[in-house]
């Protein structure tokens, strides 16, 4: 295994462990059926959780 796949292989593997966490931190039970929508979940999240100015215009909003 050469270097470029031993670093594409640690990245799936840090993005497979994220998941994981993110999942089982938040429910207490999963199901194969909800999978497709546990993982957009993640996927909205992690997204969007560098857009600081974006959530907290959405906050002033929903408050207001």
């Amino acid at each position: 295994m050469g270097y470029d796949e031993r670093k594409l292989f640690q990245w799936r593997n840090t993005i497979v462990g994220n998941v994981k966490n993110a999942i089982h931190g938040t429910y207490h039970a999963i199901s194969a059926r909800h999978l497709p929508h546990y993982l957009a979940e993640f996927y909205c999240r992690s997204n969007r959780r560098y857009e600081l100015h974006v959530m907290v215009e959405r906050l002033l909003s929903c408050a207001s």
